[in-house]
C-alpha cells in the first residue's frame, strides 16, 4: 500500500523544477545507484541471522568498494589522518598535511555522530535502573496489567500503542526501544505472546513514528544535511530542501506500518503463542 501511495502521489503532486540545478544535473550520475547493492547486503545479511553489527559492518565494506572502484569519492574522503609536518607517511592516500593535526573523512564523522546517541542510551538505561529499583517500574506494570492490558487483545493493543507513544515522544529510535522494551516483554509473557510477535509489534512501531514527525531524530539528521553549510540546499540550490512539517502526511510506510499492527492486534491477524513454534524452527543461521 505505501508503494502504491507514492506512486499515485509522486504522479499527483507537483514536483520542483530542476531546470537550474546545473550542479545537480551534473553530479547525478548513475554509477551513485550501485550504493543500493551495498544497503542490499546489509539486508541480505541481516536476514540470514548474522548479528546486526557484522551485517553493517560488511555493508560499509562494500559501500567503500564501490566508492574507490566508481570514482565516486578518494581515500582521503572516506578517512584521512591530517599532520602538520611532511614526512614518511604523507605519501599515503590516507595521509595529508594542514595546518592543524586531525582525523577526518565520512567514517571517523559517521562514528563521532552517534556519540549524543550512545550517551543519551546511557542515560535512558541509567533512568530505567532507578525506576525498576525504586518501584515505578512494578507500579506502571500492575497498573496496565490489572486496568488496561486484561486480555490478550487489549494487551496487544497496548503493546502497539504504547511503542508508538514511546517513540512518538522520544523519536530515536534506539532509546526508545530500550525504555519500552521491558513492558513489552512483561505484558507478553503473561499472555503467552511468542517473542517473535513481540519483537515484530516492538521494532515495526519503532520504525514507524520515529521517522515521522518533524522532531525525529532521523528526520533533524536528514534537514541537516540539506540546510547545513555543506549541505544539499547550499551545493544544489533550494529545490534540495524539504520542510519536515510539510513531509509528515506523506510518510506513508510509517503511518501503514501502525495501522497494519494495530489491526492485526484488533483482529489476532498472525497471532503466535510460545508454544506455537521454537527458536530452532526458524533458525536462520
Amino acid at each position: 500500500p505505501a508503494f502504491v501511495a507514492y506512486l499515485v502521489m509522486g504522479s499527483v503532486l507537483s514536483g520542483a523544477s530542476l531546470e537550474g540545478a546545473a550542479a545537480l544535473r551534473e553530479s547525478a550520475t548513475a554509477p551513485g545507484l550501485v550504493h543500493l547493492i551495498s544497503m542490499g547486503v546489509v539486508i541480505a545479511t541481516a536476514v540470514a541471522g548474522r548479528h546486526i553489527v557484522e551485517a553493517i559492518s560488511w555493508g560499509l565494506i562494500v559501500a567503500i568498494a564501490f566508492n574507490l572502484a566508481f570514482g565516486l569519492s578518494s581515500v582521503s574522503d572516506i578517512l584521512v589522518f591530517t599532520v602538520t609536518e611532511e614526512g614518511a607517511f604523507t605519501s599515503l592516500p590516507f595521509v595529508a598535511v594542514g595546518e592543524t593535526a586531525g582525523v577526518g573523512g565520512s567514517l571517523y564523522a559517521g562514528a563521532i555522530g552517534f556519540f549524543p546517541l550512545i550517551v543519551l542510551t546511557l542515560l535512558i538505561v541509567g533512568m530505567a535502573r532507578i525506576m525498576i529499583r525504586g518501584g515505578g517500574f512494578k507500579a506502571i506494570l500492575e497498573f496496565l496489567l490489572n486496568s488496561v492490558a486484561t486480555t490478550v487483545r487489549r494487551a496487544e493493543v497496548t503493546m502497539v500503542l504504547g511503542t508508538a507513544a514511546i517513540n512518538g515522544m522520544i523519536t530515536i529510535n534506539t532509546a526508545a526501544e530500550i525504555a519500552i522494551a521491558p513492558y513489552i516483554a512483561r505484558i507478553g509473557e503473561k499472555f503467552n505472546i511468542n517473542g517473535y510477535r513481540r519483537a515484530n509489534i516492538l521494532d515495526a512501531n519503532t520504525s514507524a513514528l520515529g521517522y515521522i514527525f518533524p522532531w525525529a531524530g532521523g528526520v533533524l539528521v536528514g534537514y541537516q544535511v540539506m540546510v547545513g553549510p555543506n549541505g544539499l540546499g547550499a551545493e544544489y540550490g533550494p529545490e534540495m530542501v524539504v520542510n519536515p512539517i510539510q513531509a509528515v502526511p506523506y510518510v506513508f510506510h510509517g503511518w501503514f506500518l501502525v495501522i497494519v499492527f494495530l489491526i492485526a492486534a484488533v483482529t489476532g491477524f498472525g497471532r503466535e503463542y510460545i508454544p506455537d513454534r521454537t527458536s530452532e524452527e526458524v533458525s536462520r543461521a
